[in-house]
């Protein structure tokens, strides 16, 4: 997901007027979201270890089929 993210970010920064400002910040904000996350993933219980899981793994599906 934060790779999915970068590469947005990236695009949006060589194509500026190719994104809108909003779309930007929205994945700006998912992607530390997921950087958040993933320093989560050190030291948080099993079952919310799970839930972070299948919320990153259903997120990626919804991206991938748009």
């Amino acid at each position: 997901m934060i790779a999915w993210h970068n590469a947005r970010l990236v695009d949006a920064r060589r194509n500026p007027g190719r994104h809108t400002p909003d779309g930007v910040a929205e994945w700006r904000t998912a992607r530390d979201q997921a950087v958040d996350d993933l320093n989560r993933l050190e030291t948080t219980h099993p079952d919310e270890t799970v839930q972070i899981a299948l919320t990153y793994a259903a997120r990626l599906m919804e991206l991938q089929a748009t």
